[in-house]
């Protein structure tokens, strides 16, 4: 839509022939996707990449069991540096106990109920389960050689 004067209403790229023209101003360059966007927008994704590593590209980080476990479980130093099969079996027990809690949680709408402890308490678990049975199958086959 035009005003008195002839030009368009609004931001300059408004009109369709002078459309070019604006994001040219704007320094804009057509995107991997084929979207326009102003130069400094693949610098700041760059950055944010470079700040956030992983998490800005949507990938998890790998599981740390110093880093991740005092987070979720009340545990004392000692507990998390353990690594003996009774260690392992005791966090697995704690972690069990805390999603079970958390499950009870989320099914009855609680206003405690967090779905992001929710999930590192399953990755946690996932993770303690898999390295435990990992184990167990080591010491089976350097016990049965």
């Amino acid at each position: 839509m035009r005003n008195k004067g002839g030009r368009t209403r609004g931001r300059p790229g408004n009109d369709p022939a002078g459309r070019g023209a604006a994001w040219a101003r704007a320094g804009a360059q057509p995107d991997r996707d084929g979207a326009r966007r102003a130069k400094g927008h693949r610098r700041a994704r760059h950055i944010l990449r470079a700040v956030w590593g992983a998490a800005a590209e949507g990938r998890r980080r790998a599981y740390d069991r110093r880093r991740d476990l005092p987070g979720l479980l009340a545990l004392w130093p000692g507990e998390i540096t353990d690594l003996s099969l009774e260690g392992h079996r005791r966090i697995i027990a704690r972690l069990e106990s805390a999603l079970r809690a958390e499950r009870r949680r989320g099914q009855c709408g609680h206003w405690t109920y967090d779905l992001a402890r929710h999930r590192a308490l399953l990755r946690a678990y996932r993770e303690e389960r898999a390295a435990l049975r990992a184990r167990e199958r080591r010491e089976g086959r350097s016990r049965s050689a």
